[in-house]
This record gives C-alpha cells, sequence and structure tokens, in this order.
C-alpha cells in the first residue's frame, strides 16, 4: 500500500529510479491509504483501506466517488447501497437499495428498487391478494331444536355459537347476544341462511340481510321472497364494508306473518346448518 504524487522530479538515476519504483506500486495499489492522496489527478483511483471502499476521483477533480466495498475478511466485493443503475444514456433506470414496508404497501413508490420475500409477502397480504380468511365462522344445530322467528314483521337476529377466529386480533364472537365484532379495516364478508316454512299460508314472505348494528347499516343488499308449504330456501349474500372502528354485525332473518319459520333442514333428527358466514380482512 503506497501512494504517489506521480510526478517524477529531476534528480539522480538512483533517486529516479526509486522515485519511478514507487509512483508504480502507488498505481498497482489504486492509491491504497488510511487517507486520500495529497496530490489528486482526474479520474484517479483510490482505496481506501479505512472503511475498505474503492473510490475514483470526479471528472473536476473535486470529489471522490464510491465504486464499491471490499470485504477483505470474506474476499468478496459488494455493491454499496444506494447505487444507481443507468442505462448507456446515463438515465437512472433503478436504484440497489431497500425500500420501506409502508411504500410497498401503499404503493406510492415510483423508483425501482430491491424488495425481499418477506416484503413480498407483506404486500400480498396488505392488498388481499392470497385472499386468506380472517376468520371463518359456522354454525349447525338439530333442526327441531329451533324455535323459529321470535317475531314477525321485523328483522330478527339469528343464532351465531360456533364461530371459528383465525389470524385475526380483535375479533370477538358474542353468543349471547349473537353477535360478531370486528376491528377497525376492510373487509369481505358471504353468508349463506337455509330458511323452511312448516305452516300452511303460502303468502309469507322471508328474507335474510347482513346487518352492521353498531351503525345501523347493512351490507349488500337485503333479499325477501315467498315462502311454500313445508318449502326450503337458501339466502345467499356477499358484500365489501369499510369500518373506522369497532363495530357488532348480526346475521338477522324476516318474516311477513307470525308462522314458524326454521332454520336448517326441517326433517326430523338430522343436523342443519342454519348458518354460515365467511369474512375476510382485505
Amino acid at each position: 500500500m503506497s501512494q504517489h504524487d506521480l510526478n517524477i522530479a529531476n534528480q539522480t538515476a538512483s533517486a529516479t529510479r526509486s522515485d519511478i519504483n514507487n509512483a508504480l506500486q502507488a498505481l498497482g495499489s489504486n492509491n491504497s491509504g488510511s487517507s486520500s492522496p495529497s496530490t489528486t489527478y482526474a479520474n484517479m483511483h483510490w482505496y481506501d483501506t479505512t472503511n475498505n471502499i474503492l473510490k475514483q476521483r470526479s471528472e473536476a477533480d473535486d470529489a471522490w466517488i464510491n465504486i464499491a466495498y471490499f470485504d477483505q475478511s470474506n474476499n468478496l466485493l459488494k455493491v454499496i447501497d444506494g447505487t444507481y443503475v443507468a442505462n448507456t444514456s446515463g438515465t437512472n433506470v433503478a436504484r440497489l437499495t431497500t425500500t420501506s414496508q409502508s411504500t410497498w404497501n401503499t404503493g406510492t413508490g415510483t423508483e425501482a428498487t430491491l424488495i425481499s420475500p418477506s416484503q413480498l409477502q407483506s404486500k400480498i397480504d396488505t392488498q388481499g391478494g392470497q385472499n386468506k380468511p380472517s376468520w371463518v365462522a359456522t354454525d349447525s344445530v338439530s333442526t327441531y331444536s329451533a324455535t323459529g322467528l321470535s317475531a314477525y314483521n321485523t328483522w330478527v337476529k339469528t343464532p351465531i355459537t360456533n364461530t371459528v377466529i383465525v389470524n385475526l386480533s380483535g375479533a370477538v364472537t358474542d353468543t349471547t347476544n349473537w353477535e360478531i365484532d370486528l376491528p377497525a379495516g376492510d373487509y369481505y364478508a358471504e353468508w349463506t341462511l337455509p330458511i323452511a316454512r312448516v305452516a300452511s299460508d303460502t303468502a309469507d314472505k322471508v328474507g335474510i340481510r347482513f346487518r352492521n348494528v353498531t351503525d345501523n347499516v347493512s351490507i349488500g343488499a337485503s333479499q325477501q321472497m315467498k315462502i311454500g308449504d313445508w318449502q326450503n330456501l337458501n339466502f345467499h349474500g356477499c358484500g365489501a364494508f369499510t369500518i373506522a372502528g369497532t363495530k357488532s354485525f348480526q346475521l338477522q332473518a324476516w318474516s311477513s306473518e307470525g308462522v314458524t319459520i326454521r332454520y336448517g333442514n326441517v326433517i326430523s333428527g338430522e343436523l342443519a346448518t342454519f348458518s354460515i358466514i365467511k369474512i375476510w380482512k382485505l
């Protein structure tokens, strides 16, 4: 490791030879040293032994430009964070650096940068790209343990008793009030409710809706249909929604008259799924 001013002075032959050898050693070692050479030239190299970085002098001879980091312990050349990738015209097309997870999630950055597998997975999860259910609620009950609607010409909550919650902190099933509490966020929901009518009046109408009972807002469209004697109907619905804070939700049913309406299959002795609710956190 050596440095030299690269200027061979007028001197004796032996001194000249020594001066030339010193200059060649400096060139051969990229002007290695713990501090920059005292005499600099445009585009000259300097290997900074303190920081293990190879540098090049600017054409204006007024600054050092980092070229690469040398890992001397493992004999590796490493590209320095923040290095730009340019085309042959010198226009930047990318940068070898990392970007914050929040920038990836929001998609606000325009600069092409590096991304790790974990950052990519987090981005996918944030956008709901894998449609992973945050939780799924399902319930079943023996047909004749269901007592039908408790009132008519009004919306009545239906049983929610065996909710399974997966990967969603803050979600709670209230089995006393038959409600599902969800924390703030963006959601997509699907629901199904089979209803069987066992009275004799064929003019009755029944329906279901998935309701944000905190704000008194329905998710998607409410559904109502006529139902005949001993007829089974499967009601299905879906909808996307956003809530700013924790809200309570009910799957509600409605009947136009005070008849016996049961949830599920009316065949005696069988178990019937009487409500299925699936909610994805987006």
